[in-house]
């Protein structure tokens, strides 16, 4: 995977309630890639007003999963470690958040006033 300032991510997966949490994972995500988009949805817990992340997808194929994300690290172009190795900085899951509707404006042709309303959904 090839790394942009602007739109790559590691999200953490959480762990269904129950589950050994060493079998979680991260895994990369391109916010520039409608395939990765896609398969992202945020929303507003009614009851706990907890702001929440789901990635992946379900079509009912053997190994599709859909998980939660508990973490979110941005990619930073310009800070690498030791000078080669790629660095990500955690930040919290409603930046991460605003980086999808932000996305979703420069690739989406949502507009500035889907984007306002969308943040207002999800209480950003």
């Amino acid at each position: 995977m090839y790394f942009s300032d602007s739109w790559s991510f590691l999200v953490e997966l959480k762990a269904f309630p129950g589950e050994v949490p060493e079998t979680v994972g991260i895994v990369p995500v391109d916010l520039s890639e409608e395939d990765d988009r896609g398969d992202i949805e945020p929303s507003r817990d009614v009851a706990s007003g907890e702001l929440r992340c789901l990635v992946g997808k379900d079509d009912e194929r053997v190994g599709d999963e859909r998980r939660y994300i508990a973490r979110a690290w941005e990619y930073k172009e310009d800070e690498p470690f030791n000078g080669k190795f790629s660095m990500f900085r955690p930040m919290a899951l409603s930046d991460f958040v605003r980086r999808l509707l932000d996305a979703n404006r420069e690739f989406d042709g949502f507009t500035e006033d889907d984007v306002a309303r969308l943040k207002g959904v999800y209480g950003l």
